[in-house]
């Protein structure tokens, strides 16, 4: 799974012959624009997944983890 940055011939063929799925969002000014093989769901979860991580690395204390305890790193999270 990538970001539409990802979305070029090469990066897909090599995935492929890897035996990957590809789960890349095409970009609109791809020639070939059909999203064959893309599964909406699936990407959505990983956005999502994404902004827990951002919203996380805002909280100064859960990034670099200066609580001593796991009781309190735990209640952090």
């Amino acid at each position: 799974m990538a970001d539409r940055v990802y979305s070029n011939k090469n990066v897909r063929e090599k995935l492929t012959n890897k035996k990957i799925q590809v789960i890349i969002p095409k970009k609109k000014n791809f020639i070939d624009s059909k999203n064959d093989g893309f599964d909406i769901h699936v990407y959505k979860i990983r956005h999502l997944i994404e902004n827990l991580f951002a919203r996380l690395k805002q909280f100064r204390s859960i990034a670099t983890r200066y609580d001593k305890s796991n009781n309190n790193f735990a209640s952090m999270v």
